[in-house]
């Protein structure tokens, strides 16, 4: 199990993506991509917000919640990001989930590592 990627680098603490980071262009990807990543099991609602890292407001806006397929484990910044920047997440991710759209279930045993792996 791995985290999906989705900055390039940390700049002063701030994630940044670089210029030429992978943006959709394909509205079939980016809705089937939407629909799989939404449909992950959430294994962590913390409290607190993201902000926005690609605009200049720094009020969190973006719920802090982590999900999980058994394979890979993403949060809604991946979501969030997709929808309104067209910013894709890591392509090893990507070429996993394929052309579907929902992510299998996922048992309490597979939630729990997909926990491990973000405690670190």
């Amino acid at each position: 199990m791995r985290r999906v990627t989705l900055w390039d680098r940390v700049e002063a603490g701030r994630p940044v993506l670089d210029e030429d980071h992978p943006r959709v262009v394909d509205e079939e990807l980016k809705s089937s991509l939407l629909s799989y990543l939404r449909s992950g099991t959430p294994i962590v609602v913390a409290p607190g917000k993201w902000p926005d890292y690609l605009s200049d407001n720094d009020r969190g806006i973006l719920p802090m919640v982590y999900y999980t397929d058994g394979e890979w484990v993403w949060t809604e910044q991946h979501i969030y990001y997709l929808e309104h920047y067209d910013v894709l997440p890591e392509h090893a991710f990507v070429a996993s989930a394929g052309e579907r759209t929902e992510a299998p279930p996922v048992n309490e045993d597979v939630q729990q590592q997909a926990i491990q792996l973000i405690q670190g």
